[in-house]
């Protein structure tokens, strides 16, 4: 090769120093000279499985791990591991460039009976040696890759195997890369096995089985029948199928056709039959829609068409008066508010109230509410108001029809008061939600105003001192007169007595204590930690109907915990993993918080089984005490079966940042209701939002977006529901708004999940030439305590496109995915030197600036000093995808864990390349092609044609730098005339 590189040197300096259009010929002579002999010199050949004790090229088994058991047929059953032997040997002394092992016929598709299978060994600089094999299936079968090893020099054990070069799967495309082949040295035949080896290529046999045809059900709804002012009956019919034998029909039905929110009673079928339902307690003259329904033995749903009726019209409706009178007894702080009603034939009788507050347009405050049954007069005192404020207020009927009916808006003005005082007073409660290593201690601010408080608390010491920092309980939140504050402690020691106290600061910044109360923990019940991740309860049910009832439970332990209910008439212990018995409840939920959840279509005058469930944070179901109610007789129904107790339920806020919040709840009752928010930065919250007006036939939901929050602060809130006239609160929860965000770098990686630590790794390549490093990835740490095995392993995956960690997951090209490992101590002694590797396929590279490009396997390691007992230990590094994967590769992999006293392996997780996310291979085998018929071995040509094309572009170079030169010499040529005559001139 330096010879014709000294040929284009001489070539180019010669157009520079001659004339361009004498020396282009005598140019073209030499280079065509040297292109030939360059080639000669390229184009020496190798050849493949030329002596005459050479094997065939292809063979076959179907027992794994042997080399004496190859063949050239084989017949294949179902689970069998197929494996298929390329055997190359190089006898030639050329060595054989670029060396691969290929298998066509077996890419795509089954087999089912006969199939002949193909083996190729191709190089370079070699023809290509060829063997086929015959395989035999009694059954359809589909054949998946399975690995693919290379055993070179006579390799015939598993421990001397070595991975090809390329992607295995390349086995099935382009060919599988080995690399060079040396040549035989001198034809010296005795030692020649150095030569030769063969590429192992196995395939899973998996039998294809037959789909069951499903035959789906009829579900027919048809015309309703007895139709009056305020009852129907629905009818229907269902013919049932082979695929569907059984199931049980009921009917769906409402006053839009886009919302049938009422369900009727089910009834069991096994057979093709007409099925009916009557309803009462409508409204007349009103259209209303129904459909029949199916819930099939299999678990799914089949309707029939909408249909609908109409009922009769009844008699004129006449509307009752309700009268806001003015108010009287007004003072500084009370009132008493007055108002009147008068009935009518159509509603003669219900419940009357006030709804009041400090503005026309949210009067969020409700009195208690009187029953009434005639013509009336009715009033309410109201105290604890502000003084000199004006309140307005309004009086409310909620006729026995269900609508309600308001007067008119008043309003009045309390008295001014005299300045208040700055006296401080404060009081301790008793301790309340007392458990075994946990209790909330309790106070109040008898009078303050921006009271900062907190507790004294101890076991020990039976005075404890507000002043001590040691014994100190802060409370998030300033507190006015009248507030209740407490705080949770926890960590407890179970049957032990405490002693606490509430504490604050007076009008002239001293220290002020209450008086000193005391507490005893329950006993510990089972004697350890380890207490499940979540506990929960079965409360007695309520609001039992005839066809309807409410479900009660409260999570006795956990932290956004989903809860929900297991119910059945026959099944009298109902199980909490049952699909068919399962009644979901919206939410998530926390210790101490109780749940509820309203069933309807049930069968009246039947005794029903139920239990709460909850599925706790290491993904265990529990299940509370099974509680049992018998639904009323349906002597004479009066009201629509959807009626329902009002309830409100505070959800998980969205939203957050550092400035917003969206504040969520569940709202259920009757007709239309108010719900807004009570919020602020103490427990006594001190804000409220807007109210909406709901429709609870209609709406569940009832949010409020919050904004100008105050960075990085605690707030709390509760859910507020007005229906009825009656006011319901839900739990109060808390969050946090996010810090003012930081602006880094692009350089600068940022790690959402803490903590966080940098973990150093070894990369390390066996049978790779040079992967000798250490480089730093920054990782997450995560510490969770368990109860299992001895050692355990376990790995995940996940994609940038599918961020859930999961076994099996997709990803494209140059996408960043992410492998989570967690490794878990389940004895009862700490692990020293615990190491966990985490190998990663050659088809990744680790992120990162010191990523690795190579065509090996590499490692992660980490290096636990000590694992405590019970202790576990999640890491998460990320890699990108290698942008030369083949489309359909699986790419698996697994990690080990491993000490002086264990060593185990974790489950294997697959990453998988879908064909319509990468460049075909094809297309890819095409480009490579073309790229290597012109430029070869490197950057020369090896074959004649290349050598013309480089010799075009020399030409072309050598005409531009020529032409070059040439300007510069003319331009210095005649700037040379010019001086001589200016030299002339002054002479």
């Amino acid at each position: 090769m330096i010879s014709q590189l000294l040929l284009i040197v001489l070539i180019i300096n010669k157009f520079l120093k001659q004339n361009f259009m004498k020396s282009i010929i005598k140019s073209l002579i030499v280079l065509a000279a040297g292109a030939s002999m360059a080639f000669a010199s390229i184009a020496s050949a190798a050849a493949f499985n030329g002596f005459a004790n050479d094997l065939d090229v292809l063979h076959v088994t179907t027992t794994r791990a042997s080399n004496s058991s190859w063949a050239k047929t084989a017949t294949v059953n179902d689970g069998d591991i197929v494996s298929f032997n390329i055997y190359y040997h190089v006898t030639s002394q050329d060595a054989a460039n670029d060396v691969k092992a290929r298998i066509t016929n077996l890419t795509s598709g089954t087999v089912n009976g006969s199939k002949t299978v193909t083996g190729t060994m191709s190089a370079a600089n070699a023809a290509s040696v060829s063997g086929s094999v015959s395989i035999n299936t009694s059954e359809e079968m589909e054949f998946t890759l399975y690995k693919v090893m290379w055993q070179p020099n006579k390799c015939n054990v598993a421990s001397c195997a070595q991975q090809v070069l390329n992607s295995p799967s390349s086995v099935l495309s382009s060919g599988a890369s080995i690399g060079t082949i040396q040549g035989v040295a001198g034809l010296d035949s005795s030692n020649n096995f150095k030569y030769q080896g063969n590429v192992v290529v196995e395939f899973k046999a998996n039998a294809v089985e037959d789909t069951p045809v499903f035959v789906a059900p009829t579900v027919d709804t048809r015309t309703e029948s007895n139709v009056t002012t305020t009852s129907g009956v629905m009818n229907g019919s269902v013919d049932l199928s082979t695929s569907v034998d059984s199931g049980i029909v009921y009917f769906i039905w409402g006053t839009s056709s886009s919302n049938l929110q009422y369900t009727t009673p089910s009834q069991s079928v096994s057979s093709d039959q007409n099925f009916n339902q009557a309803v009462s307690g409508l409204q007349d003259d009103t259209t209303y829609y129904y459909r029949a329904v199916l819930r099939g033995d299999d678990g799914q749903t089949y309707t029939g068409d909408l249909e609908s009726f109409r009922t009769d019209a009844d008699s004129v409706f006449v509307a009752p008066t309700v009268d806001t009178r003015t108010e009287s007894n007004v003072d500084t702080d009370s009132a008493t508010l007055n108002g009147s009603v008068d009935l009518s034939t159509s509603v003669d009788s219900g419940i009357v109230y006030f709804i009041w507050g400090t503005s026309s347009s949210n009067l969020q405050y409700t009195t208690p509410s009187q029953s009434v049954s005639s013509d009336q007069n009715f009033n309410q005192a109201v105290s604890g108001l502000q003084d000199d404020t004006t309140y307005y207020y309004r009086a409310v009927l909620r006729g026995d029809d269900g609508q309600t009916y308001t007067g008119d808006l008043e309003s009045f003005r309390t008295d001014a008061d005299n300045p208040t005082s700055n006296n401080v007073d404060i009081d301790t409660n008793a301790a309340s939600s007392i458990d075994d290593d946990s209790a909330r201690l309790n106070g109040d601010v008898e009078e303050g105003d921006n009271q900062d408080v907190w507790f004294a608390f101890s076991r020990t010491d039976s005075t404890p001192s507000c002043s001590s920092s040691s014994q100190r309980v802060d409370v998030s939140g300033v507190y006015d007169s009248n507030e209740d504050f407490s705080a949770i402690v926890r960590n407890l020691i179970a049957n032990e007595t405490y002693y606490f106290r509430a504490c604050t600061l007076d009008e002239n910044g001293e220290v002020l204590s209450a008086q000193i109360r005391q507490f005893t923990t329950d006993e510990e019940d089972n004697g350890n930690n380890n207490d499940p991740a979540a506990e929960v309860d079965t409360n007695a049910a309520t609001s039992v109907d005839e066809d309807s009832a409410r479900l009660n439970g409260d999570l006795e332990e956990g932290d956004n915990a989903t809860v929900w209910f297991a119910i059945s008439s026959v099944d009298t212990t109902p199980s909490c993993s049952s699909s068919l018995q399962r009644v979901s409840v919206s939410g998530v939920y926390d210790q101490g918080d109780d749940f509820s959840r309203i069933v309807t279509g049930l069968s009246e005058n039947t005794k029903y089984y139920f239990r709460s469930c909850a599925l706790g944070e290491d993904g265990d179901t529990v299940s509370g005490s099974i509680r049992t109610f018998v639904t009323d007789e349906d002597d004479n129904p009066t009201n629509p079966p959807t009626s329902v107790n009002p309830d409100t339920i505070t959800r998980l806020p969205s939203g957050i940042t550092s400035s917003t919040a969206t504040l969520n709840s569940y709202v259920i009752g009757n007709g239309t209701g108010t719900c807004y928010f009570q919020y602020g930065t103490s427990a006594g919250f001190g804000s409220v939002t807007p109210a909406q007006t709901v429709n609870l036939d209609n709406t569940s939901t009832c949010s409020s977006t919050r904004f100008n929050l105050q960075p990085n602060t605690t707030y709390y809130y509760r859910s507020v529901l007005v229906d009825g006239g009656q006011t319901y609160y839900g739990l109060t929860r808390s969050f946090r708004t996010n810090a003012n965000a930081v602006v880094t770098t692009p350089s600068t990686p940022t790690v959402v999940t803490t903590p966080t630590r940098v973990i150093t790794r070894t990369v390390t390549a066996p049978a790779a030439p040079v992967v000798d490093d250490t480089v730093t990835v920054r990782v997450v740490e995560e510490t969770t305590r368990v109860a299992d095995q001895p050692l355990e392993i376990t790995k995940w995956v996940s994609a940038e496109t599918d961020p859930e960690f999961v076994r099996v997951t997709e990803a494209d090209r140059d996408e960043a995915v992410f492998y989570k490992v967690r490794v878990t101590n389940n004895t009862d002694e700490d692990l020293e030197d615990v190491v966990v590797i985490d190998r990663i396929p050659f088809d990744l590279e680790l992120d990162g600036q010191e990523s690795l490009d190579d065509d090996s396997y590499k490692e992660v390691r980490w290096n636990i000093r000590s694992l405590e007992a019970g202790e576990s230990k999640t890491f998460i590094t990320e890699m990108r995808v290698r942008d030369d994967v083949d489309f359909g590769d699986r790419i698996d992999s697994y990690a080990t864990a491993f000490n002086d006293e264990y060593n185990v392996d974790s489950n294997n997780v697959v990453i998988e390349i879908e064909e319509e996310r990468v460049a075909s291979a094809s297309d890819e085998e095409v480009d490579g092609s073309q790229a290597a018929s012109i430029f070869g071995a490197g950057f020369f040509p090896t074959t004649l044609l290349g050598w013309l094309i480089l010799l075009a572009i020399v030409l072309a170079i050598a005409y531009l730098v020529s032409r070059i030169f040439f300007s510069r010499n003319e331009n210095e040529r005649v700037l040379a005339e010019l001086r001589a005559m200016q030299q002339v001139n002054r002479g």
